[in-house]
């Protein structure tokens, strides 16, 4: 099945001021394996911020097929312009973001997504590059009763002379969660869980890099939490 389309978009303040406005345009496909993809966008586009005005042309991706009863894969994408909101000026961007779901037997899944992104300015000069990486895992005991561990590592690199405010050129951060849910009956259910911060950061500048080979992370803090949640029918 293939269905397309497009149109126009504006919005603008009561007092006048353009927001946003553009030509879109949308497909969406579905094929077998449970298989598809989304592509949409904008052309001629102009978005308004602080008193100026910005090009936003960009295009959407989302493509996803099923190979296997146990396998599902998803790859999203955005390439085109962005507004460099901290610095009002113009930017592009590029954002990629797959992402795998596996079932190992009846109980246990796992998945793993990636999300890279690069925003360049000035002509192509590139302000930062952002990586989080997140795997999960979930064993389902049965209907009422589950397990879940979280653990996502975060990566930024910034250009901090482009930036007006103050920023770190690197930074690190390490997450982790385990989180044990018990539904007690339809309305009842308890959650218990662990979950830990780590962090690192360089504060020297991009020329004196290569004297640094790594940035060490410390933690931060360690939660214990328990939580009950009832419905009541009102």
């Amino acid at each position: 099945m293939l269905n397309i389309g497009g149109g126009y978009e504006t919005q603008e303040e009561i007092d006048g001021t353009m927001l946003h406005q553009a030509f879109t345009f949308w497909a969406d496909y579905q094929g077998p394996l449970q298989s598809g993809f989304h592509v949409s966008g904008r052309y001629h586009g102009k978005t308004g911020y602080n008193g100026r005005e910005f090009n936003s042309e960009y295009i959407h991706l989302v493509t996803y097929i099923q190979p296997h009863g146990s396998l599902w894969l998803e790859l999203f994408g955005i390439f085109g312009d962005q507004i460099d909101y901290d610095n009002t000026r113009q930017g592009e961007i590029l954002h990629l973001e797959p992402e795998i779901e596996f079932k190992l037997g009846r109980h246990l899944s796992m998945g793993v997504d990636h999300t890279w992104e690069r925003l360049n300015v000035l002509g192509g000069i590139r302000l930062y590059t952002a990586n989080v990486t997140e795997l999960h895992l979930v064993y389902q005991f049965n209907k009422r009763i589950f397990l879940r561990t979280i653990t996502q590592f975060t990566y930024y690199r910034r250009d901090e002379g482009l930036y007006t405010d103050q920023v770190d050129p690197e930074e690190r951060h390490l997450f982790n969660q385990v989180l044990f849910s018990y539904k007690i009956n339809p309305k009842t259910v308890l959650f218990l869980g662990y979950s830990d911060n780590h962090y690192g950061y360089r504060t020297v500048s991009t020329e004196d890099y290569y004297h640094y080979k790594r940035i060490h992370t410390m933690q931060t803090d360690r939660t214990v939490f328990v939580k009950l949640g009832y419905a009541w029918v009102l």
